[in-house]
């Protein structure tokens, strides 16, 4: 009876295998057919050729950081290109004209790529919520309205659906942004754009899309080479440019992102533009894993005047085609291409009746892997062209931005990918109109890219741009950094990770000694490190019930920052647990005068992809640090920790997740 069952649970194992290949296939979700891996050897002689590597990226009596090669062989193992994805070959079957008496919907004359036979389409209006569930991760829609040539539409959102009689051979999603009732008396106060990537790093960016890069350093947008993140994922680096905090899941209550409502009472930056009759506007293109909604609970009321994540969320229903482990395509268009036509059309939506401030965040083609970026590149310095060209940045100051390097992967255990995942990458565009007006604050900033800044400074910068434009205005500390300031304002040269806001374990500027990791002090402080692991584990009490106890199973690596001789000693310590997982942290040694010492953690983080092990405790903040209890423990290490990890994640993850056409959904985390 034994033996029957185990047959039939393998038979079954097989044929669900199978079918999940044969789904994934003609989903596009393999990233195998992607990868033009004949390139990397070009992509690393072209770097190694072009780049004059000067020895520090900054260099200042408070601060020293390391430029590495972003061509480094140490990392060329890990680097490639990814083909560029076509999504499809049909010009768009409708589009949205704004007229004098409102926005039309046209139905495109070439309508015979689609078909022969005749092509009707109508329309669905899209509402942000339904009662009784979660307001800001659901849309409904309506019926459908037939129409013919041109529709004049009233509503904000709407869905696109094109049939012959022998089914749908066209949807889409179009937004319709509506101007400010009246104009505004400071209408010719500068925009304010933020575009952001995920997790991609200073070095990345030369890597995976240089030909973006080279369009930011010809046209003079000022690279700040020592901007270093102040925590570890996307949420606090992001909370640190918003609103000036500095977030901590244990203690944090302002901006908490797991309590309801908190983000209302949240100062947002976009808040004070919107004082200053700003017209704002924020979008997500991913909304499964967004930054206010993954295991968070989102905005019970839009934020911003133009808020585009019911967009994203009926754009995300759209038949997609995969390119790491994202959907890249969105039914007809590139998910990152709708983010930049919204920029766009926000901009010329309001340019003759309010200044615009707006936050644009991209993780479609970005969050999934190292090397994703670089099916992007052609585009992002194609849209840079034509704003320049269209004249949109004429008025309009863009910081074009990361959160951080990538964080998790192979890479993330040499030397390059653990300096590059604590400097994101940046550029500023300052518009000539504003260098001229404020001559000093430009040069300020000038000088300022080759010091230590942060997301603090970057947040002082957002409302600096307010009290020149109001002098009325009264610019507000960032409780996250006291010493925190403008970058259209002197830095001290002096500045250390302290002053900056910056915790020692993601300081750049601390020139860490490789030690021998079999040292009796070293395998005492991994030790240490493990059980320090395993207690923040069972501070989360009840919430950790099911995770397991973590032993020391190996170390990986050390480094040893002395702070003061005989006294103070930093070390980074990175490990493998067992269960088996990577984690990384400082540990702080203080010497008593007695030659004794103690011992104390100041952060942990986790290196290895850990979602398929922390089924258990996917809402909760403990998910970063926590390996289930389970039945199948042996089984998950096995499939997790090699080769047969995707296979794994195949078979028992990608089904489970089908319904929302995503694979990836929970294997990564922001």
């Amino acid at each position: 009876m034994r033996r029957i069952l185990g047959n039939a649970v393998k038979l079954f194992l097989f044929f669900w295998t199978c079918k999940v290949i044969y789904r994934m296939y003609h989903q596009n979700i393999f990233m195998a057919e992607s990868l033009d891996t004949g390139d990397t050897l070009e992509l690393f002689e072209a770097g190694s050729e072009n780049e004059n590597y000067e020895k520090f990226l900054i260099d200042t009596p408070g601060c020293t950081i390391p430029n590495l090669d972003a061509f480094s062989p140490e990392i060329a193992p890990f680097v490639y290109k990814m083909k560029k994805l076509v999504c499809t070959d049909k010009p768009l079957l409708t589009y949205i004209q704004r007229s004098s008496i409102g926005s039309i919907l046209h139905v495109n004359k070439s309508s015979s790529d689609y078909s022969y036979l005749q092509v009707k389409c109508c329309y669905r209006e899209v509402t942000r919520g339904r009662a009784g569930q979660n307001i800001d991760n659901d849309i409904s829609f309506s019926e459908c309205h037939p129409f013919k040539k041109a529709v004049l539409i009233q509503s904000e959102l709407i869905k696109v659906e094109c049939s012959t009689v022998f089914g749908l051979v066209y949807e889409n999603i179009h937004f319709i942004m509506k101007p400010p009732e009246k104009p505004v008396s400071n209408a010719a106060d500068p925009n304010v754009i933020l575009i952001g990537i995920d997790g991609v790093s200073r070095s990345n960016l030369m890597r995976t899309m240089p030909k973006t890069q080279q369009f930011c350093e010809k046209n003079n947008w000022v690279n700040l080479k020592g901007y270093n993140k102040v925590e570890d994922n996307t949420y606090p680096n992001f909370i640190a440019v918003l609103a000036g905090v500095k977030f901590d899941d244990r203690v944090s209550t302002v901006c908490d992102p797991y309590h309801k409502d908190s983000f209302e009472s949240c100062n947002f930056i976009w808040n004070q533009y919107k004082d200053q009759n700003y017209s704002t506007a924020y979008a997500e293109d991913a909304p499964t894993i967004s930054t206010f909604n993954l295991k968070k609970v989102g905005f019970t009321s839009p934020p911003t005047d133009y808020y585009f994540r019911p967009y994203f969320l009926a754009a995300d229903q759209l038949p997609p085609k995969y390119l790491c482990l994202k959907a890249h395509c969105t039914g007809p268009e590139k998910t990152g291409i709708r983010m930049q036509n919204l920029i766009t059309d926000f901009l010329s939506t309001n340019n003759d009746s309010a200044p615009s401030f707006g936050l644009f965040w991209m993780n479609s083609f970005s969050h999934e892997g190292l090397n994703c970026p670089t099916s992007m590149d052609d585009d992002f310095a194609a849209f840079f062209e034509r704003m320049q060209a269209d004249g949109y940045l004429d008025n309009t100051i863009v910081v074009f931005f990361s959160d951080h390097g990538f964080r998790f992967g192979k890479i993330r255990l040499t030397h390059v990918g653990w300096l590059e995942e604590r400097l994101p990458f940046i550029y500023i565009h300052i518009p000539e109109r504003f260098r001229k007006v404020h001559e000093e604050e430009y040069k300020n900033l000038l000088d300022n890219s080759e010091k230590l800044t942060t997301p603090y400074d970057l947040h002082m910068t957002l409302q600096h741009i307010l009290s020149l434009s109001d002098p009325k205005y009264t610019e507000i500390q960032a409780e996250g950094c006291p010493l925190c300031k403008s970058l259209f304002k002197k830095i001290s040269p002096d500045r250390s990770c302290d002053q900056a806001g910056v915790p020692q374990h993601y300081c750049t500027c601390s020139l860490y000694v490789k030690i021998d990791k079999n040292l009796p002090l070293v395998r005492e402080v991994a030790q240490f490190f493990v059980g320090s692991l395993n207690e923040k584990v069972g501070s989360y009490g009840a919430e950790a019930s099911e995770c397991r106890e973590y032993s020391l199973q190996d170390i990986t690596h050390a480094q040893l920052l002395v702070i003061e001789e005989g006294k103070e000693e930093n070390i980074l310590i990175s490990v493998v647990t067992n269960p088996e997982a990577n984690f990384e942290g400082t540990v702080k040694v203080l010497y008593d005068t007695d030659g004794s010492f103690q011992l104390s953690v100041s952060n942990i983080n986790r290196l290895d992809r850990y979602a398929p092990k922390t089924y258990c405790v996917r809402n909760s903040p403990v998910q970063i640090y926590c390996y289930c209890k389970s039945t199948f423990d042996s089984l998950i290490n096995v499939f997790c920790n090699n080769k047969f990890c995707f296979l794994y994640l195949l078979v028992l993850y990608y089904p489970i997740q089908n319904e929302y056409c995503h694979f990836s959904f929970y294997i990564f985390q922001v």
